[in-house]
């Protein structure tokens, strides 16, 4: 894919997260099912979870869950979006008195320089990647993406990823459009990538890379991480996301 092409469809998706902000955060309150096994499994392991980065929080609707399942001292949630930021701000001020020490920042995570307005010399002990990485297009920068979620891995940390998986819903594959709406063709793009659109509240697109469970493995072997766990849920036929658990080798 050209770098032109690539820098049109994250243009694309950071327009939709603005304009489409307050309808979005409106359709998506609930935790994932599938937090319930990984909740399950990092019990099972272990797992320290004092410290708990969000990369790509959104609107914040992760923060709930690590308040009420995890035993977390603090919790940061990073997002490109300032609009789905000032939702995420809501949402914890809206929780009930917690000692979990709670900050946002705004910071594109495609952005090799990101990690420097984190605290120096910040390792966390739980990074989640939910719904986030496959919104980067191009294998490059999804690998430049998830190294610097590396460097700010704790050494016994773990990583959790979530990749959605539209083509398994004929609900998300009749909102696929063609890529001549954006006036591209198929050898613009790469395997994988898709438009899906959006009609609740306002019309907008949004850009889609389809990761399977090789390639999140390809993936991981690329940036120092081996893969513990895979395995899909949410959605009525429970394969709507795949969920990867990482850690460093």
């Amino acid at each position: 894919m050209k770098p032109e092409v690539s820098n049109r469809l994250q243009a694309l998706n950071a327009e939709f997260y603005e304009v489409a902000a307050a309808h979005f955060d409106a359709t998506r309150g609930k935790v994932w099912p599938g937090l319930s096994r990984i909740s399950q499994y990092l019990a099972e392991q272990r797992v320290s979870s004092s410290c708990v980065l969000d990369a790509g929080c959104g609107n914040g609707r992760l923060l709930p869950y690590v308040v009420a399942e995890l035993s977390a001292c603090s919790y940061v949630g990073v997002d490109a979006s300032t609009a789905l930021l000032h939702h995420a701000q809501d949402r914890a001020e809206a929780l009930e008195a917690t000692k979990v020490d709670v900050q946002f920042l705004q910071a594109d995570l495609t952005d090799p320089g990101w990690p420097s307005k984190v605290e120096v010399g910040s390792r966390f002990d739980i990074i989640f990647c939910l719904a986030t990485l496959h919104h980067i297009p191009t294998q490059s920068l999804r690998s430049k993406t998830l190294q610097s979620l590396t460097q700010l891995l704790s050494w016994e940390g773990m990583l959790v990823m979530s990749n959605w998986q539209p083509h398994h819903s004929l609900r998300q594959r009749q909102k696929m459009v063609d890529w001549s709406v954006l006036e591209l063709t198929e050898s613009d793009i790469d395997d994988g990538d898709c438009l899906i659109s959006w009609k609740q509240g306002v019309e907008a697109l949004r850009y889609v890379h389809i990761l399977d469970r090789e390639e999140v493995i390809q993936l991981a072997q690329r940036t120092g991480l081996r893969v513990l766990l895979q395995f899909e849920s949410d959605g009525s036929e429970e394969n709507l996301n795949l969920y990867s658990i990482l850690q460093k080798i």
